[in-house]
């Protein structure tokens, strides 16, 4: 497997330093378009036109807000075999599971006094938003919608083991189920938080081109939690431009391989 994950990753990065480079000359010929602009005198889109006097500042290219899915990852024949994968695995999994979710909501109840099933609404994919499941890790959170912070005394013991082990996300194996999500891709984001990074972080809006996962690409690589979004955000499009069913199994082995990753 260790050989095979090395195999894929040097695929992988073929594949994604070719959608590097047509980044880059997106980038470049917008400059030179924009360059051309300014020079025939016309205003960028959106912004006035400098003050009479006024020394012009550098142009700023006009890129699409969203990169346009032109991967296999988006033919229907790929979404249709990475949902019927997403099913093959799921249905199982979860008989799997039933039990240990049975055990860890009968302690959470015991331990917290509270519902052990926690709902939040999350962004999982484009334009499209669903409620997300998990077990329950806190005691009580004054804005858990757009509040990035976890604060230490609202956290259990046995919730901030299931957080660390991950095993809090395993209800979104329903989600899962019902075609919200799927076992690996970009993890879903709540709305305040997906609406800044999507402001603010250059590649962020191009992780929904593919539904959200309960694992993905950057969390096997340790992105999770206060980690950089702009890292997590560049793993997550190389693993849309690169994807494989091949590379969804890989994700996974590695994701139970090393559950507190």
């Amino acid at each position: 497997m260790i050989a095979a994950c090395h195999g894929q990753r040097a695929m992988r990065d073929g594949c994604c330093q070719s959608a590097a480079a047509e980044r880059d000359e997106l980038v470049a010929a917008g400059q030179a378009r924009s360059a051309a602009g300014a020079r025939a005198g016309l205003a960028i889109k959106g912004r006035a036109g400098p003050a009479a006097g006024a020394q012009a500042g550098p142009v700023v290219p006009e890129l699409p807000s969203r990169r346009p899915c032109a991967t296999p990852a988006c033919s229907p024949a790929a979404r249709r075999l990475k949902r019927g994968f997403d099913l093959l695995v799921a249905v199982p999994s979860l008989m799997i599971a039933l039990p240990l979710l049975t055990l860890l909501a009968v302690a959470i109840w015991l331990e917290s006094g509270q519902s052990p099933l926690f709902r939040q609404v999350r962004v999982v994919g484009e334009d499209r938003r669903a409620v997300i499941w998990k077990l329950r890790t806190l005691t009580g959170h004054d804005d858990p919608d757009t509040s990035w912070t976890v604060p230490a005394r609202h956290s259990t013991r046995l919730g901030r083991w299931l957080r660390v082990t991950h095993l809090d996300e395993l209800p979104q194996l329903v989600n899962v189920l019902r075609g919200e999500m799927s076992l690996v891709g970009p993890r879903p984001e709540r709305p305040h938080f997906a609406e800044r990074f999507g402001r603010d972080i250059d590649g962020y809006r191009d992780r929904t081109r593919m539904p959200a996962g309960m694992t993905g690409w950057a969390q096997v690589h340790g992105l999770h939690g206060d980690t950089s979004i702009a890292e997590r955000a560049r793993f997550d499009n190389q693993y849309i431009d690169c994807w494989s069913l091949w590379l969804d199994l890989i994700i996974l082995a590695r994701t139970l391989a090393a559950p507190t990753r």
